[in-house]
């Protein structure tokens, strides 16, 4: 396996553990090596810094009675990313689907 293939599926792994490192459940050696790769990777950067907004955004909608102008902001903080947030496709290992992290990091913020 060549440098380029190995970090990838390095890349490919944080990516994976990333809901979990927002919500704060990674062991302390799975913790530290996301946050050795956030150093060094901006799209799982953008990931999480994504991530934390939803987090942040459910709790206000929890703890606030929601209203038609608190959804309509809520909406517009959840729209899709862009393309390039995406990260690199997997060759061969299993990739959680986006709504799955999002339904993560959902149910870590209630």
């Amino acid at each position: 396996m060549d440098a380029e293939t190995g970090r990838r599926l390095r890349h490919q792994e944080v990516w994976e553990l990333l809901p979990w490192y927002v919500n704060g459940t990674l062991a302390a050696a799975e913790r530290q090596a996301v946050d050795e790769h956030l150093e060094r990777c901006p799209l799982c950067q953008s990931e999480v810094t994504a991530s934390r907004r939803l987090s942040q955004a459910v709790r206000l909608a929890v703890e606030m009675p929601p209203s038609d102008e608190r959804v309509a902001r809520l909406l517009a903080r959840l729209a899709p990313a862009p393309a390039a947030a995406t990260p690199p496709p997997s060759r061969g290992g299993a990739r959680l689907p986006a709504a799955v992290r999002w339904v993560i990091t959902l149910q870590a913020a209630a």
